[in-house]
């Protein structure tokens, strides 16, 4: 009987991580942005520059202090994950799903539970490997664009070029 090739998608170790995360629901933008921008998260009050919005005009503090102040807030965004793998090199031999693992085989199930933990939190994903076969896949989210990555984390090869 002839081989066929069988395409199989790699098993998911639980993500796991001790850094912790804001979690807010029914708001635009899942974490916190570092930039400041026009948002409605409060960052602080600065004095009044040209260019300010006047809406933005903080009447108690500016007459408190005798000078305009405005309110300053956080862009609202979401986080953009870029998985990157590395299929240069390959330490190990792959014993399948149930045998020992190769360093391919732990980067491709590591970057599987990585990819599906931000999208099911609702971030934009995307991949690229580094290798001979320099797959790419955009930024984007949802469970379909799930099954992608998925999909074409089961196709990385290790580089075999010298």
């Amino acid at each position: 009987m002839p081989a066929q090739q069988l395409t199989v998608w790699p098993q998911a170790a639980v993500y796991d991580s001790t850094a912790e995360a804001p979690q807010p629901d029914g708001l635009v933008g899942a974490h916190r942005s570092r930039r400041v921008g026009s948002g409605t998260e409060f960052s602080g009050i600065r004095p009044f520059a040209p260019g300010d919005r006047l809406r933005r005009i903080s009447w108690p503090v500016s007459l408190r202090t005798g000078e305009l102040q405005v309110v300053t807030t956080r862009a609202e965004q979401d986080a953009s994950v870029l998985v990157v793998v590395d299929a240069l090199r390959h330490i190990g031999v792959s014993g399948g799903v149930d045998g020992r693992a190769s360093s391919l085989d732990l980067t491709v199930r590591a970057a599987s539970a990585l990819s599906e933990h931000h999208i099911r939190r609702g971030d934009r994903v995307g991949l690229r490997v580094v290798g001979s076969s320099d797959l790419r896949v955009p930024l984007g989210s949802g469970p379909r664009h799930l099954h992608r990555l998925t999909g074409t984390l089961a196709r990385v090869l290790p580089d075999t070029s010298p």
